[in-house]
């Protein structure tokens, strides 16, 4: 349990210890002492948060509760377990060890940790963008494969790679781009023990009918969160009203550590739900079963690796 008595930010006010903030998370989550004094000490802790005090959601398998403000990686027998590295890189293991990483970043350019753990199959939302075209940084299992997700959407759409089916729809980014080039990129949907997962890729501008029923049925949604250079908060507000997924898990915002700092903090994600629809897990795992995944729509915040 984080002794939170003197604590104190770095100079600049950043944390760059992903399990230290973490940890603090945790405490505030669950409702320990030190609220005023980290929101006095580290305002943009605090907006990062934006803690409730409450127990995890009865839905998330558990362990131990203690275990629950130390930040585990834990995975229950039987469950689908989804990890966050950062940005818009997670890593869902099927319950049969088959590993997917979704875009992976470059650590050094963003500021997240390097990757530990060797991927099956590695899907990408296109093969020309910094921070999500990253295959080559990801261990690699024998006979992995890698999928660019544009690639795909412009050929047949849709394939199976160890036993995991995928499907892409093209996209493009925010047409204002700071860099005066959108690029194409591609949103993709992958099944993993029978729970269907949707990523928005790089997604920059509003969805189409033809984007918003290629999600339809999804029961987890990967979302864009940091509003520009990627989707507005009225867009996603859209997008979640009419795909209604069972889950949404932000990624694509700012965070302590991450280097550009040119997006939101996950605050202007979270004004798109009631407080009483949002679950923080205060760690980077979870394991997921689909029978016992949330209806109506929940969000679920997760810590980065």
């Amino acid at each position: 349990m984080l002794n939170t008595t003197g604590w104190a930010p770095p100079p600049n006010g950043t944390l760059k210890d992903s399990e230290t903030e973490c940890c603090i998370l945790a405490r505030l989550t669950i409702g320990g002492t030190g609220y005023n004094r980290i929101h006095r000490a580290c305002p943009a802790l605090f907006s990062w948060g934006m803690m409730r005090r409450q127990q995890p959601a009865s839905w998330m398998a558990t362990s131990d509760p203690a275990f629950r403000e130390t930040c585990p990686h834990w995975k229950r027998k039987g469950s689908m377990k989804i990890t966050w590295y950062g940005h818009a890189c997670f890593a869902i293991e099927s319950s049969d060890g088959i590993r997917v990483f979704t875009d992976p970043y470059d650590p050094e350019t963003s500021g997240f940790k390097p990757y530990r753990h060797s991927a099956d199959l590695i899907i990408k939302s296109s093969s020309d963008d910094d921070f999500h075209d990253n295959d080559h940084l990801v261990p690699k299992r024998a006979g992995a494969t890698v999928i660019d997700a544009l690639e795909l959407a412009e050929n047949s759409g849709a394939t199976t790679s160890h036993r995991i089916p995928v499907r892409a729809i093209d996209c493009l980014e925010h047409l204002d781009h700071r860099d005066g080039n959108p690029e194409r990129n591609a949103m993709y949907r992958f099944v993993v023990d029978g729970i269907s997962i949707g990523h928005m890729g790089d997604m920059g501008n509003d969805f189409s009918d033809e984007h918003l029923d290629f999600f339809a049925d999804v029961d987890i949604l990967l979302s864009l969160a940091g509003g520009f250079p990627v989707i507005s908060m009225e867009v996603l507000a859209k997008v979640v009203a009419s795909v209604r997924p069972r889950l949404v898990i932000p990624m694509h915002f700012r965070t302590l550590c991450f280097k550009p700092a040119n997006m939101h903090f996950v605050t202007e994600f979270l004004k798109l739900f009631d407080a009483s629809d949002v679950d923080f897990a205060a760690r980077p795992s979870v394991e997921l079963d689909r029978d016992e995944l949330p209806e109506p729509t929940r969000a679920l915040v997760l810590s980065y690796v």
